[in-house]
């Protein structure tokens, strides 16, 4: 009999990852969420199908033949929540689906050579020591649905290439030092449904573009230096828009209203001045955060509903 899946998630496994893995072919193994520590045996994922071995305590370098092309039959690898340090190994198998190696201790920069992983649908690479700029080969995955880079001391622009991932559904960026402006071609990512890049230094204004996102549900844009006019929003958020921490100034814009569906509103920390607008209380029936604190904001607050 072929053993093809093996769970040891949720246990209290410690010690090192038996080398003796690397023999079994075509198996997925799922050994989260254990006491495991030591290395990663190099070789593990020679004939390996799928890899967990997220919330552990291993530690040392990733091994160099982790994610190489060998790695035939090699579709996913979570590292998630470990010691691991160094930089991300390259090559890399292009028959990869899911990687993600958030919340380690790695550093040096995203290999450009992921774009060449055409079958990649997630990418998660959270962590607080990756640098440099964004590789525009990243916007060759066209089939990606979830990037993850936040947290990290990525620099430089949001390269146009990015708004390639047609089938991407969560953009997560935020907690870097990304400048520039929001590409106008954002709108391009017709099935996003999470867009944060909230603390960063981005500047300049929202595209108007933005407006025909309607798969959007939540956008954070915090924490930047935008500025002009807010556009129209597409009527689609529902979960929040933040807006906090910018350079926005004049009134609140009566467009707002049309976010009937919008629970948590943040506005805080621009300019804004001139009277709350009573739609704010009439209109977005569905919220429940109005944030408007350090405005230039006067007269009479609206009635809201208790």
């Amino acid at each position: 009999m072929l053993l093809e899946r093996l769970v040891l998630s949720a246990n209290k496994f410690q010690g090192i990852i038996p080398g003796e893995i690397v023999a079994y072919r075509n198996l997925t193994l799922t050994a989260n969420s254990n006491k495991f520590g030591g290395p990663v045996p190099g070789g593990i994922t020679k004939h390996l199908k799928n890899l967990d071995l997220s919330y552990n305590s291993l530690s040392g370098l990733i091994p160099l033949d982790l994610l190489s092309p060998l790695n035939s039959n090699l579709q996913t690898v979570d590292l998630y929540n470990n010691l691991l340090q160094g930089s991300i190994p390259t090559p890399l198998s292009p028959e990869l689906v899911g990687l993600r190696l958030e919340n380690n201790k790695l550093n040096g920069s995203i290999p450009p050579e992921l774009g060449s992983c055409s079958n990649l649908a997630l990418l998660n690479l959270a962590q607080k020591g990756l640098t440099g700029a964004l590789p525009p080969q990243l916007g060759n995955l066209t089939k990606l649905q979830v990037l993850k880079l936040q947290s990290n001391n990525l620099a430089g622009g949001i390269p146009t290439e990015f708004t390639g991932l047609t089938s991407l559904s969560v953009l997560n960026i935020s907690w870097n030092a990304l400048n520039g402006s929001i590409p106008t071609t954002v709108s391009n990512l017709q099935k996003l449904i999470n867009m944060n890049i909230q603390r960063n230094n981005l500047s300049g204004s929202i595209p108007n573009t933005i407006a025909s996102m309607s798969s959007l549900l939540e956008l954070q844009l915090g924490d930047n230096f935008l500025s002009s006019e807010i556009p129209t929003m597409p009527t689609s958020l529902q979960i929040t828009l933040n807006l906090s921490s910018n350079l926005f100034e004049g009134p609140i814009p009566n467009h707002l209203s049309m976010l009937t569906g919008l629970e948590i509103l943040d506005l805080s920390n621009n300019k804004f001045s001139g009277q709350i607008p009573s739609f704010l209380a009439d209109q977005l029936v569905a919220l429940t955060q109005l944030i408007l604190s350090n405005n230039h904001l006067s007269g009479v607050s609206p009635h809201f509903n208790t």
